[in-house]
């Protein structure tokens, strides 16, 4: 059966699925996988070549991790004019609470998330 396999940068296959009909598809011995553990290393004669000698789980963590950061650094940026708002009296303290607890919210998470 041939499988279509989605990896990071590295190689480290992060997930599959069956796909007999693309081109880009490749045989290989599925029950070798192991999500985060296995590296796909190339393809050689039509088939997957397989490297399970490392434990890469620890880098999907971190680059998990990353991509989270990011998303709420986004929404932080995408309040940032609330700020300016409150500050320029155009909101209240009442009016702003709401969004000055979820900003200090998201904050906490990427602090937690960069301290992992």
């Amino acid at each position: 059966m041939k499988y279509l396999f989605k990896t990071d940068d590295n190689g480290v296959i992060l997930s599959w699925q069956t796909c007999d009909w693309l081109e880009e598809a490749v045989e290989a011995d599925i029950k070798q996988v192991i999500l985060c553990k296995t590296k796909l290393k190339g393809v050689k004669n039509g088939k997957a070549v397989l490297d399970n000698s490392g434990d890469y789980t620890e880098e999907a963590k971190r680059l998990k991790n990353l991509a989270k950061i990011d998303k709420l650094k986004k929404k932080l940026a995408a309040t940032d004019y609330m700020c300016l708002k409150h500050m320029d009296g155009a909101l209240t303290d009442e009016e702003y609470a709401k969004t000055k607890a979820q900003r200090q919210a998201w904050r906490d998470e990427i602090n937690q998330l960069e301290g992992e």
